[in-house]
């Protein structure tokens, strides 16, 4: 089945009952509308400087190879060195996120579970809507991150779904 994400606010709403159109005529089925806040917030940041600030942040940081690729949040591209991901991360308070980009790059790279650390279950409520066939996990501690790490390792991916 076909999937399309659509982006929508109130300056883009000819633009995105265009898309739909287009979409549905080509065979799409399934849509995710997603507030379109990027613009606003970015230009925002822009305004204060902290964009700046955050990228001053950025360059201090002692970032060491990465034991796996790091996925950019933008598009999905593979990110294996230190100037690479530094970069991406500079980029992080003003860039769009093209969580449906990931996703895909994930797959494709084979991943068999995805694991979301940190506060919240955003992007695993996404992954489990866009990606139904890859088990993912959500964690917002160390300890239940390692309880996720053990479980990962101790049972069949297909079992957790």
């Amino acid at each position: 089945m076909a999937r399309a994400s659509v982006f929508d606010n109130q300056e883009k709403r000819a633009i995105v009952r265009r898309a739909v159109a287009g979409a549905l005529a080509s065979g799409v089925r399934e849509f995710r509308y997603m507030a379109d806040t990027h613009g606003i917030a970015a230009a925002a940041i822009d305004e204060f400087g902290e964009a700046a600030r955050f990228a001053a942040l950025v360059d201090a940081l002692d970032i060491s190879e990465p034991r796996a690729p790091v996925l950019r949040n933008r598009d999905g591209v593979p990110l294996t060195r230190p100037e690479g991901i530094r970069e991406d991360l500079k980029g992080h308070m003003t860039g769009p996120v093209r969580w449906v980009a990931v996703m895909d790059a994930l797959r494709a790279a084979g991943v068999r579970l995805a694991l979301e650390a940190g506060p919240g279950a955003v992007l695993t409520r996404l992954m489990k809507r866009y990606a139904r066939d890859l088990p993912v996990m959500s964690t917002d501690s160390p300890r239940s991150l390692a309880r996720a790490v053990r479980a990962a390792n101790a049972e069949p991916q297909e079992s957790r779904r």
